[in-house]
């Protein structure tokens, strides 16, 4: 009797350990997602309030970089767009960022690199 018990709970085991791994890696990439994702908000919302204050764009664009270096994002691989830096008083000026983040733990059916954007506007002063 004892020997069909622990039978039983190797196969149980066998059975449960993959699905514990596939959600603790699905937790990693869903955690370095958001955490990307955060700095890319932050780093946009300092471009735009550097570009609110009537800043050129080379500027905003070295704000920008600067600060997700700052965070352990390489600048080569983002896109920094920058639209009404040239604007007056009153106008609005926005900056958009594109990062593709690459999983450390691909997942299925996410694309590989993941496109991250985000956008900040603001009125310029």
């Amino acid at each position: 009797m004892r020997q069909k018990e622990s039978g039983q709970a190797m196969v149980e085991t066998a059975l449960v350990v993959p699905i514990l791994i596939a959600l603790m890696m699905g937790t990693f990439s869903l955690g370095q997602v958001f955490s990307a994702k955060l700095v890319l908000i932050n780093a946009v919302r300092e471009g735009a309030r550097v570009g609110s204050l009537g800043r050129p764009s080379f500027t905003i664009q070295d704000t920008v970089h600067r600060y997700l270096a700052s965070a352990g994002i390489a600048s080569e691989s983002v896109a920094v767009l920058i639209s009404g830096a040239q604007a007056k008083s009153g106008d609005s000026i926005s900056v958009k960022v594109t990062y593709p983040i690459k999983l450390a733990v691909p997942l299925p059916g996410m694309p590989d690199p993941l496109p991250l954007d985000s956008l900040a506007v603001m009125r310029i002063e």
